[in-house]
C-alpha cells in the first residue's frame, strides 16, 4: 500500500491511471518477494504496521456488513490507555478503522494522539460525521497519508463535498464501495459526484460471506487447533445461498467500471486476487496452491481490537493477549499466532477465507 499511497499523492491527474497500471506488476513482484522471505519458523520481527480499532460501534446498520449485530458498546480503551498502547508499539504506520471511528466522543483528540505516535497515518470512515472541525483537523495533519471513505446509499455526498475538497488539497482520498447488483445505480451516481469532491480513485470490494456449513467447518478446524473457539470470535456474514449470480456480479462490475471511466475515475479491485478470478471468489473455490496467500503473511501487521487485545485479523478474532499487559513481541509470535499462520500458509485456507478481501494473487 506504500506504493499505492505514493501514486495517489504524486501522480498528476492525467497520468494517475497509467501510474496505477504500472504499479500492478510491481505490486505482484513485491508480494512474491515478501512471500519468499516468510521466516521458516513463521516467527516475525515485531511489525511497524499497526491496525487499531478504537471502537466497533457504528452509526449505520448496513445489511451487508460482516460486523452487523456486533456494533455494540463494549470495552474500549481510554485516551490515556491508547497513548500508553501506542508508546509501547511505536508504529511507523498506523491505520485507524472501525466500526466507525467518529462515533467516539473523543474522536478528534484520538486522531491527534494517533498522528503524534506515527510517521504515517491512514483513516477509514463512512463519512457520516465528517464536519467542519473534523475536516479542519484532517486537513492540517502532515502525516495523514490517506483517508478512505465508504460510499453507501445513506450518504449525502453533496454535504460532504466542502469538507473533502479541503482535505484532498493535502491528502489523497479514496472512495470505497461494495459491489452488489442492487447498489450499481447508487455507486454510478456517486462516480459522477466524487471527482467534484476531490476524489479520483474508487476501490471496489467484492462481498465477503459464507454459508452456515462453511462457518461450521471453519469453527471445527479452529476448535481442533485452539480448543474452545466461540462463534463470536468469527466476524463473518452468513447466508444460506449466494445473494446474486455470477453473471449479475460480473454485470455490476462492468457497469460500475463504465460509470467510473466516464467520470474520469480510476477503479481498483479488492481482493488483489484479480478481476479475472471473480468466478473462483464468487463460488469460494479452493485457491490454487502456492498461488494465493493471505496478505497478513506477506505484510505483517499488529491488529488491535478496541480493548487492546491482539487478534489475527478482522474476521478471525481469537484473543491472543492484551498488548498493555504483555510483551507485544511475545504475543505476536505466540504459539496460537504461529499456528494460525501455518494453517493459512499451508494452502489449507479456512472455508470462510476463500472470499476474503485480503487474498493476494502471487502469479
Amino acid at each position: 500500500m506504500d506504493l499505492l499511497n505514493s501514486a495517489l499523492r504524486l501522480a498528476p491527474r492525467a497520468t494517475l491511471r497509467a501510474a496505477l497500471a504500472a504499479l500492478r506488476p510491481l505490486s505482484q513482484i513485491a508480494a512474491l518477494r515478501a512471500f519468499r522471505a516468510i521466516p521458516d519458523d513463521l516467527r516475525y520481527p515485531l511489525p511497524g504496521y499497526v491496525i487499531f480499532e478504537p471502537t466497533l460501534r457504528c452509526d449505520l446498520d448496513c445489511d451487508f456488513c460482516f460486523q452487523r449485530g456486533m456494533h455494540r458498546s463494549g470495552d474500549e480503551l481510554s485516551l490515556e490507555q491508547i497513548d500508553e498502547l501506542l508508546q509501547r508499539l511505536a508504529p511507523q504506520r498506523l491505520k485507524l478503522i472501525g466500526g466507525e471511528l467518529l462515533v467516539r466522543d473523543d474522536a478528534l483528540r484520538l486522531i491527534k494522539l494517533a498522528a503524534q505516535h506515527s510517521n504515517s497515518l491512514t483513516i477509514t470512515s463512512n463519512g457520516n460525521r465528517l464536519d467542519d472541525p473534523t475536516a479542519k483537523l484532517l486537513s492540517g495533519l502532515a502525516n495523514l497519508q490517506r483517508l478512505s471513505l465508504s460510499v453507501t446509499q445513506r450518504q449525502r455526498l453533496d454535504a460532504l463535498a466542502p469538507h473533502t475538497r479541503g482535505i484532498a488539497r493535502r491528502t489523497p482520498i479514496m472512495a470505497q464501495a461494495l459491489v452488489r447488483p442492487q447498489s450499481v445505480e447508487s455507486i454510478a451516481r456517486a462516480c459522477a459526484k466524487l471527482p467534484g469532491m476531490g476524489i479520483r480513485t474508487l476501490l471496489l470490494m467484492l462481498e465477503m460471506w459464507s454459508t452456515p456449513e462453511q462457518v461450521e467447518q471453519s469453527l471445527a478446524t479452529l476448535a481442533g487447533r485452539f480448543g474452545a473457539f466461540e462463534r463470536g470470535m468469527l466476524h463473518v456474514r452468513t447466508l444460506d445461498r449466494a445473494p446474486y449470480s455470477l453473471a449479475e456480479l460480473e454485470s455490476a462490475l462492468e457497469r460500475i467500471g463504465h460509470a467510473a471511466r466516464r467520470s474520469g475515475m480510476v477503479t481498483l479491485l479488492e481482493p488483489r486476487y484479480g478481476a479475472s478470478r471473480v468466478q473462483r471468489l464468487h463460488e469460494a473455490q479452493e485457491p490454487p496452491a502456492a498461488k494465493v496467500v493471505c496478505s497478513y503473511l506477506i505484510e505483517p501487521a499488529l491488529r488491535v481490537d478496541p480493548a487492546g487485545e491482539l487478534i489475527f485479523c478482522e474476521h478471525i478474532r481469537l484473543p491472543l493477549g492484551n498488548l498493555l499487559e504483555h510483551d507485544p513481541r511475545q504475543l505476536f509470535n505466540s504459539e496460537p499466532m504461529v499456528n494460525l499462520r501455518r494453517l493459512l500458509l499451508d494452502g489449507d485456507f479456512l472455508p470462510i477465507c476463500r472470499r476474503c478481501c485480503k487474498l493476494v494473487h502471487l502469479r
